[in-house]
This record gives structure tokens, C-alpha cells and sequence, in this order.
């Protein structure tokens, strides 16, 4: 397994995030959907995804979300997915791929993000 440090444009934001590439043959890939508390690619279940899946065939891209002083709204943040998504595809060509949500971020209220630690450079406007 190989970890590549990748930036994606993001309608005039670049995301930074990492693609943990399988060092078996290719399966499919995931991009790793963020809980609603922490835009960060830095959490405990994306590392353990980051070193489980790769093991068994399937690329892993973690990615910053973009930082905003408001809520990103909701169709931005699938947008964005959609791109890395589409990077994805880019890299190793049509292939199965999908995105992981963890549990505790699925049918809540998506809340303001905390834009700590986040390595992504847009400003608050272009995440509107």
C-alpha cells in the first residue's frame, strides 16, 4: 500500500487529501464522507479504512473539507464528493467506487464546521 498526497479543485477551492492506493489488484475505490462535526481527513475510522481497505483491492481518498466560517451548504459538500469521486475515475479509469458516511453523520442536521487543522485553501465566499 502507497499513500499519495493529491489536491482537488473544487470550484475555486483546492481540497488537499490523501489516496491510499491498494497494492493488490484494483477492486473499487471509496471517498471517505465526513461526519458533520470534523471536516478533517484526520480521524481514527479513516485511518483504520485508510490501512483495511487498500489490503484487500480498494483505493481510500480522505480529503479535507473545505473550510468555511459558515455551514457549507449541503449541495456544496456533494459537489465536492462528486470531484473526488471523479479524480477517482481520473487516476485509474472507470471503475466501481462509492462514498463511506459514517453512521453518526447520516440524517442529522449538518452544523458549522470547525476549520482547524483543515489544509484546504479557499476562502469563506467560494464555500457558499
Amino acid at each position: 500500500m502507497s499513500a499519495l498526497e493529491v489536491g482537488l479543485d473544487a470550484d475555486g477551492c483546492r481540497l488537499s487529501g490523501t489516496v491510499h492506493e491498494p497494492s493488490v489488484p484494483l477492486r473499487g475505490s471509496v471517498v471517505l464522507a465526513h461526519p458533520s462535526g470534523d471536516g478533517s481527513r484526520d480521524q481514527p475510522l479513516f485511518r483504520h479504512l485508510a490501512t483495511t481497505l487498500p489490503a484487500i483491492g480498494v483505493a481510500v481518498l480522505a480529503y479535507d473539507r473545505r473550510a468555511s466560517e459558515a455551514d457549507v451548504p449541503v449541495e456544496r459538500q456533494a459537489a465536492d464528493l462528486r470531484i473526488a469521486i471523479d479524480g477517482l475515475h481520473e487516476r485509474y479509469g472507470p471503475h466501481r467506487s462509492g462514498i463511506w458516511v459514517p453512521a453518526r453523520a447520516r440524517g442529522r442536521r449538518w452544523r458549522r464546521q470547525s476549520t482547524g487543522g483543515s489544509t484546504s485553501s479557499c476562502s469563506s465566499a467560494a464555500a457558499r
